[in-house]
């Protein structure tokens, strides 16, 4: 995975807290790095060398769990979601993975969601927050390099790819990770309101400005039409853009 030079987290999405719901029978672990490349070196299960076979059934037979369905690698990561038996506890099972002297940490599958209501105002009461921390101040002075353009993962529900203030600054054609294909079209909205602040595009008469002039936006959708979405698909999404030239995320 490349590495990002500024990480920021620009999705506004919201994990639940503790106790809070998570994807019913699903588990993430992570494993210490003296056995992640065995097991999590490829990117699929099916591609998994012998060792790290190995070393994943003894995980599980030292939890006491018949072979779960290994729904997702996050390659090189050592992490894995899993998918449990139907019956098993989901609570019990991850006290005894967090047992296990090779798992860094177990937890649910928490469900996530965009963290606000974008209102449908047509300006948004004039863009207060641009005024706020004096954006117009700074674009006196600068105001970024077309030459050199950052480009800004918003890894969230979407971005309109038609958004007459937004399309001269889109990478396309982005990715959409939580319904597997290549249109991040944006059904809720909130991802699209999102990349606005970052990257209107600014100066051209209409709509809002952007945050930034110059700053392209990878759109990558990892959240449904209603906004919701799941630790894991977050990840993916980060790790996606990242892989795909992305400076911030």
């Amino acid at each position: 995975m490349k590495r990002i030079a500024v990480f920021l987290v620009v999705f506004f999405l919201s994990s639940f807290p503790a106790g809070a719901e998570y994807v019913p029978g699903e588990i993430i672990i992570k494993f210490k790095p003296a056995i992640t490349h065995s097991i999590t070196g490829q990117a699929n299960a099916g591609k998994m060398a012998d060792e790290g076979r190995k070393n994943l059934g003894r995980v599980f037979r030292r939890a006491d769990l018949d072979t779960p369905e290994i729904k997702r690698i996050l390659k090189g990561t050592g992490v894995l979601q899993l998918k449990l038996h139907p019956g098993l506890n989901v609570d019990e099972t991850l006290r005894k993975l967090r047992a296990d002297p090779d798992i860094e940490y177990a937890e649910p599958n928490y469900k996530v969601k965009a963290f606000a209501t974008t209102p449908d105002d047509a300006y948004f009461d004039q863009q207060w927050g641009l005024k706020a921390i004096m954006a117009d101040k700074v674009w006196d002075v600068e105001r970024g390099d077309t030459d050199n353009t950052v480009v800004v993962a918003v890894i969230d529900s979407g971005v309109d790819m038609d958004h007459p203030d937004l399309v001269g600054n889109l990478i396309f054609p982005g990715n959409d990770i939580y319904y597997g294909d290549s249109d991040p079209n944006d059904g809720y909205g909130h991802g699209t309101h999102v990349a606005g602040i970052i990257a209107a595009v600014t100066n051209n008469v209409i709509g809002v400005a952007g945050v930034s002039w110059y700053a392209k936006i990878l759109p990558v959708k990892v959240l449904d039409d209603d906004g919701l979405g799941d630790d894991l698909k977050v990840a993916e999404g980060m790790e996606w853009a990242a892989d795909n030239g992305a400076r911030i995320l």
